[in-house]
């Protein structure tokens, strides 16, 4: 077998076919550049004033994108050598002014192949789970997984080894065998399996099955030996897995992990513009604990699990990383879109651990049922592309569903039966609905060779939303689009000292008009602070009686200017 192997290998060296290789190519890519100055008034302030501002930024590429790599049939080793085709992501080389794109080089591929048969001898890991949905405004991780709501999860750090598997044009299944990654010699192994179909697949173009499973079999477990009553262990144990279940890093102190995940996707073809696509998915942690110490053992498991589905109804294709073109809220940030409209739904599930301990002629159990503030994230969003003609439009929300109570409840317990509950936080006891909103659009209204674009945009939350910090929960915690909200009151005595009693809500609008001039554009901009602001600065003065607050107030800042680019 070694030397089939071998024979295969060097007859892909010898044969090999060699396509678009990376080569040295040092050009300028880009060079971009604007002068602005601009006149404004601080509404609130009731100060003007000019601001000048100049940007450049060039792009030189180094190297052609491309790859490297050695094919073949039947049995056969795979190398593939790439660089990345995007020279203006990542830090490679910054200088003033611009970018000089590097681009990353690796081996992406490294596997021998006997026929569908594969061993892939890269690093890798041992988890499962990573989903991304398909949504008209991804939210999650902007940047690099613009649709992601499911995160891996089994065992971590287990880095080291291979995978093998089968795979074709339907199919995917692979075997990951891997060591921990501290150090080669370890004796801590770890194995993780997945099974995928393919959603260009034969028999049912379009649907996308995932099952998985990893487990480590090496023992890295939490270990106490601070107490000796077979309560006192049950208790401690109960605190460390059980209070904190929800904080999932918590459980990786198991002395056994298992994460499984499984999901599904449909995407649907109505015609050649219209589409649409179901997907739901499930990640979960199984923790199991056993060990004996002080003469007492300890038998405990904790688990964990979260739900995500949605949905889309599209008609076009999905932009990786892009804007709406200047719809204020949704301009800024590199962000995927795709024309559409969908609603995806994020669910923690409840967490249980059960906990057993005997020994010194004692025993004692518990059981506990860990269920958070939060029941369910909800998040539609709206995305016209080029549905009309100059028109572009976006809409956004986060809706969290919220247990409610006005103060935060101790552990509660039934003999053995404990429950460990909480819940969100709101000035209105009626109030359990979180609710964030963002939308905006830009319309082009062309005249010969001049072009005025009105735009506006707008944010909502209310004190529910802020004041349990949704925006902080994944897979919204990546989200930018509701953070420096603005201020607002909050209560200074009472029982909800430091909630607040007021919504947040900012506008934006303007206009733009190009083509007057060559390469130069006019422009006014309104941009608020949190128009329901309550508080009140009116006492808030200095000795010679000027206010000490008045700036990201209320009424924001109106500005017009001028911007000469190339």
């Amino acid at each position: 077998m070694k030397k089939i192997v071998a024979l295969g290998a060097a007859a892909a060296l010898i044969g090999g076919l060699f396509a678009a290789e990376p080569a040295s190519n040092p050009s300028l890519v880009s060079f971009t550049g604007n002068a602005s100055v601009e006149w404004g008034v601080d509404l609130d302030a009731g100060k003007t004033g000019f601001k000048n501002g100049t940007w450049t930024e060039f792009k030189i590429k180094l190297f052609d994108a491309g790859d490297k790599a050695l094919t073949g049939d039947g049995v056969w080793a795979e190398l593939v050598m790439k660089v990345d085709d995007d020279s203006s992501v990542g830090p490679n080389g910054f200088v003033d002014g611009g970018w000089l794109g590097g681009k990353n080089a690796y081996i992406d591929v490294a596997k021998l192949h006997f026929n569908n048969i594969y061993v892939g001898i890269k690093s890798g890991d041992t988890q499962t789970g990573e989903l991304d949905f398909t949504t008209a405004i991804h939210s999650a991780d902007p940047y690099f997984h613009p649709g992601r709501w499911l995160n891996n999860v089994g065992p971590s750090s287990f880095t080291q080894g291979i995978v093998a598997g089968y795979a074709d044009d339907n199919m995917d299944i692979g075997v990951d065998f891997r060591s921990y990654e501290n150090g080669q010699y370890t004796n801590a192994y770890a194995v993780a399996g997945e099974f995928k179909i393919k959603d260009s697949n034969s028999f049912a173009e379009g649907l996308s099955v995932g099952l998985g499973a990893s487990y480590n079999l090496s023992d890295t477990y939490y270990k106490d030996s601070t107490t000796n009553t077979a309560a006192e262990k049950v208790e401690n144990f109960a605190y460390t897995f059980g209070y904190k279940i929800n904080d999932k890093e918590t459980l990786f102190g198991a002395q056994h992990l298992l994460g499984y995940s499984a999901s599904v996707g449909y995407k649907i073809k109505i015609d050649d513009k219209y589409w649409a696509k179901p997907q739901v998915g499930l990640t979960g942690l199984l923790a199991t604990y056993k060990d004996t110490d002080n003469g007492v053992t300890v038998d405990a498991s904790a688990n964990t699990n979260t739900l995500a589905a949605g949905a889309i109804f599209a008609w076009g294709d999905t932009a990786a990383y892009g804007s709406t073109g200047g719809v204020y809220f949704f301009g800024d940030d590199a962000r995927g879109f795709t024309p559409g409209v969908s609603a995806m739904v994020y669910v923690p599930l409840a967490s249980t651990i059960s906990a057993k301990a005997t020994g010194n002629g004692q025993s004692a159990s518990v059981k506990i049922t860990s269920h958070d503030a939060l029941k369910a994230l909800i998040v539609p969003s709206f995305y016209t592309g080029d549905l009309v003609e100059n028109l572009s439009a976006a809409v956004y929300s986060e809706i969290g569903l919220y247990d409610y109570r006005e103060t935060q409840p101790t552990p509660t317990h039934s003999g053995n039966d404990w429950a460990v509950e909480s819940y969100g936080q709101t000035t209105d006891g009626k109030n359990t609905m979180a609710l964030a909103v963002a939308g905006g659009l830009k319309y082009d209204i062309k005249a010969d060779d001049i072009t005025i674009t009105p735009k506006a945009s707008f944010r909502y939350a209310n004190t529910c939303y802020v004041q349990n910090k949704t925006n902080e929960v994944a897979p919204a915690k990546d989200q930018s689009l509701f953070k420096d909200l603005g201020e607002q009151k909050t209560e200074t005595s009472g029982d909800r000292l430091g909630l607040y009693v007021g919504d947040f809500f900012n506008l934006e609008a303007g206009v733009d008009v190009a083509g007057l001039i060559n390469n130069t554009t006019f422009y006014a901009h309104y941009k608020s602070a949190n128009l329901l602001n309550s508080i009140d600065y009116s006492e808030n003065k200095d000795a010679e009686g000027n206010s000490l607050k008045y700036y990201n107030v209320k009424l924001g800042t109106f500005n017009v200017g001028c911007k000469i680019a190339f």
